[in-house]
């Protein structure tokens, strides 16, 4: 949960100084949870390219390396491939948070 919160966080203070604005809402609480809980349904291999990618923001080229260091060699994955298990992960997390909202 803490990447999570440093990312929602980091992302509405932007939105908050760039409306003029200070401090976080409720709402920071939820969507930190949301997301959290949304990550859960998703498999070790999604959660680690949402994380490193969306979240961290390594490179594609990074990531092939990370996953080969975590996963092993033979276990490597193209970035077209990445790129599609992202977008699968992504629409997981869409139905996720759909059902629930």
């Amino acid at each position: 949960m803490e990447i999570w919160y440093y990312f929602v966080v980091k992302q509405r203070n932007l939105e908050n100084s760039a409306s003029g604005e200070i401090g976080e809402t409720g709402e920071t609480g939820k969507t930190v949870e949301l997301l959290s809980a949304a990550m859960k349904i998703l498999d070790e291999r999604e959660r680690f390219i949402i994380t490193n990618h969306l979240v961290l923001h390594y490179t594609w080229p990074e990531i092939i390396e990370k996953m080969s260091e975590c996963f092993g060699i033979n276990n490597s994955r193209s970035e077209r491939t990445l790129k599609r298990i992202q977008n699968r992960a992504l629409e997981k997390m869409l139905l996720f948070i759909g059902k629930i909202n």
